[in-house]
C-alpha cells in the first residue's frame, strides 16, 4: 500500500486557493505544492503492520498512547521514525491538522499537514 505521487498533488491542489500563501521559500504556489508533494510522498509511505514485539518495546519506551486501539495485525503509520502511531493518533493529528487548516490564515504548509494527515487516515 502507497500513496502515489498524484494522489498527494491532487488532495493538495483539492484545498489550495486564491487566499493560499506559500512564503517567501517559494516563488509561486505552484512551486510550494510541487515541494510539498515530494516531501509528503517520502514521509507519508512508512507503514508497518504491528507485531507483539512492537506493542512490547514500543510500551517500554514511550507510554502506550502512541498504540491506542492498535492490536497485533493492524497497520500502523512508522513515518514518525521513533515511534508507530495507530490510527487513532493519526485521526487526532487529523483533526489539529483541520483546525490549523480552518482558521484565518490560509497556508499551504497548513494543507500540506493536513493533507499528511488525510492520506494516512485513508490507508489506515
Amino acid at each position: 500500500m502507497r500513496v502515489s505521487i498524484q494522489q498527494i498533488k491532487d488532495e493538495l491542489m483539492r484545498h489550495v486557493n486564491v487566499y493560499t500563501s506559500y512564503g517567501t521559500d517559494f516563488d509561486s504556489v505552484s512551486d510550494a505544492i510541487n515541494h510539498y508533494t515530494k516531501e509528503l510522498y517520502n514521509e507519508i509511505n512508512d507503514f508497518h503492520a504491528l507485531t507483539q514485539e512492537d506493542i512490547d518495546n514500543q510500551n517500554k519506551q514511550y507510554s502506550d498512547d502512541y498504540l491506542f486501539g492498535a492490536k497485533v495485525g493492524d497497520l500502523v503509520w512508522a513515518g514518525d521514525s521513533e515511534v508507530f502511531l495507530s490510527l487513532s493518533n493519526i485521526e487526532d493529528c487529523l483533526r489539529d491538522a483541520d483546525e490549523r487548516m480552518n482558521d484565518d490564515y490560509n497556508a499551504i504548509s497548513d494543507i500540506a499537514r493536513y493533507v499528511k494527515f488525510f492520506l494516512i487516515a485513508d490507508l489506515l
